[in-house]
């Protein structure tokens, strides 16, 4: 339909406005402009004139203007979805994202198969943050025949800050095989790719797209991870030497280069970048804890405690930067300013889920506390959760130490012995010990540990939770409790083994193990793990009910300098 059929333009309404669309179309905006509004004195409720008015406006940079002039043909024509979409575009331009989405989905609700508009409206839902919006609206621009770079693309980023993963990976490989040469897609790509583990694949990715592009932003940091995780550790430390002489280089690039670096055991190379990274990201708690303990591995903490305190002016309410300047101070012997500086912390963070009061504890300046409270080893144990199995495979005999003596154990008693795995972890232990039981439970604080562990599906019973809540409400429950690696959390060991006293059978028996003291008094070392004697444990055994049946030294892990953490694996029965 012609416009003087559909609203009624006289003819030389239709001549002016077709002048107006001339200008437009030459990119002269102002005499388009000028031809508009002198149209719409003459005819002030045209709608093509309204319409073109806002067009030309939008083009011209002035959205503002825009949306007035795409309103008033919108307010004419409100089942035009043409000039809603217009009008969407305009608010967009102006910022009003949300106006924009709500303008988008009553265009859409007139015609549910434009797929212009469609994938319009999903990208603007991106934007805000609406990404199960953005799936479905680009899915269905691309199913309406809009299978364009763009879409695929807006629709994989989608899938993949949603976690579908493998759709998202889908929808990569669609765009690349459309545009081979696709940067931003192969970088998309090599990222799902490498949190769905495939690092393989990821590489491979990544080589592709910086043969195309070697100067692509991020490219040759994320490159070197995957590179780590393949162990191809040379590669990975020339691709992080190219990532970091780059003038956008992030933070986080930065962090893995001197994690890296500590781990080569070139420290002083890796304090500089982790000086580098805190300089670009000086609130990350990740970044401030690795610039501290690499200070404190090097005895900077002098250095450090000064660049905390700069930080606790700057941004005073950040807790962990008055915890690490805490650590620093009483590494320096500023035992007051560290106490100070720890009360400050626990005045923001009142759970102590970084452990100001075993810091304290360990180096003197308040008495030795009971042991950490829940938050902390919750804390303490999500961060290690995602790489402990790979932990427990490298300088750590733990697991080894505490099968020995539960095969020990094992010989003689029935094939349907019961055991308690407490402080069960990942249940990378459980999987060792369940062909060997014929019932397992496992019980653990951390909640990212205990997911792992159900993922193992070795345990007939798996719950998170309180240890010591677990034991009481299990009396004469057990034939066996293992405890590997747990109890070095309290000071208490006699409260603890009165506990497992009352979850074993008669006859059950308790195999656990405890960092060793060389000394008689009791000890809470760097690490924050209390540390005991074998005449206090023999003791504590003894307090609690038990009868020792066996206790030997061994190597229980090496610290980051290869140094042998010694511990004693313990053995008693409830007799």
């Amino acid at each position: 339909m012609d416009r003087k059929a559909k609203y009624g333009m006289s003819d030389g309404s239709e001549a002016e406005f077709d002048r107006a669309m001339a200008h437009f179309e030459a990119g002269d905006c102002t005499a388009a402009e000028m031809t508009c509004r002198a149209l719409l004195d003459s005819e002030p409720n045209l709608v093509d004139g309204h319409h073109l008015l806002g067009a030309v406006l939008l083009q011209a940079g002035r959205p503002e203007d825009a949306i007035k002039a795409l309103t008033v043909a919108a307010e004419l024509a409100p089942k035009e979805p043409e000039i809603l979409g217009n009008l969407a575009v305009a608010y967009e331009a102006s910022g009003a994202s949300q106006q924009a989405a709500n303008v988008y989905r009553t265009a859409i609700n007139l015609d549910p198969a434009d797929p212009h508009l469609r994938a319009a409206f999903a990208a603007v839902s991106q934007r805000l943050g609406e990404h199960e919006a953005a799936v479905v609206g680009f899915r269905k621009a691309i199913d309406l025949g809009e299978v364009t770079a763009e879409n695929l693309y807006g629709l994989a980023l989608a899938e993949k800050v949603i976690g579908r993963l493998e759709d998202a990976i889908v929808s990569c490989r669609r765009l690349i095989e459309q545009v081979p040469e696709h940067a931003e897609g192969l970088h998309l790509q090599a990222i799902c790719l490498s949190e769905k583990g495939n690092y393989e694949g990821a590489a491979q990715s990544f080589d592709k797209l910086i043969a195309l592009e070697p100067g692509f932003s991020g490219a040759h940091g994320n490159y070197a991870v995957i590179l780590t995780k393949l162990n191809r550790r040379p590669e990975a430390h020339a691709a992080f030497e190219l990532a970091v002489k780059a003038p956008d280089v992030d933070a986080d690039c930065l962090l893995n280069f001197a994690m890296m670096l500590e781990e080569d055991k070139q420290e002083e190379r890796a304090y500089e970048f982790y000086r580098r990274a805190f300089k670009l990201e000086e609130s990350s708690a990740v970044v401030c804890e690795c610039l501290a303990k690499q200070a404190m591995r090097l005895d900077k903490n002098a250095e450090v405690a000064e660049i905390f305190t700069d930080l606790t002016l700057r941004q005073p309410s950040l807790p962990f930067v008055w915890f690490y300047l805490g650590q620093a101070l009483l590494a320096e012997g500023q035992v007051e300013l560290a106490r100070q500086a720890m009360d400050r912390y626990l005045s923001l963070e009142p759970d102590d889920k970084l452990g100001s009061q075993l810091v304290l504890g360990a180096g003197g300046a308040i008495p030795l506390p009971e042991g950490p409270g829940e938050a902390y080893l919750r804390n303490f144990y999500r961060i290690r959760a995602d790489h402990w199995d790979e932990t427990v495979l490298d300088s750590y005999n733990g697991h080894d130490i505490l099968m020995r003596s539960l095969k020990i154990c094992l010989s003689g008693r029935p094939v349907t012995t019961r055991l308690l795995d407490a402080g069960c972890g990942t249940g990378s232990l459980g999987v060792r010990m369940k062909p060997l039981v014929g019932s397992l439970d496992g019980v653990d604080i951390s909640p990212h540990m205990v997911s792992k562990a159900r993922e193992k599906n070795v345990y007939d019973s798996l719950e998170t939770g309180n240890l010591f809540n677990f034991l009481v409400a299990r009396k004469n429950k057990y034939d066996i409790i293992v405890a590997a690696a747990i109890l070095f959390h309290f000071r208490d060991l006699t409260a603890a083994l009165k506990l497992i006293f009352t979850a074993l059978r008669p006859s059950g028996e308790v195999i656990f193990t405890l960092f060793k003291n060389t000394v008689n008094d009791l000890r809470l070392n760097d690490q924050g793990f209390f540390e005991h004697s074998s005449g206090e444990i023999e003791a504590c055994i003894t307090e609690a009910g038990l009868q020792l049946v066996d206790l030997y030294e061994a190597v229980h892990e090496y610290n980051f300098d290869d140094e042998p953490r010694p511990c004693f694996c313990v053995r008693c029965v409830r007799s």
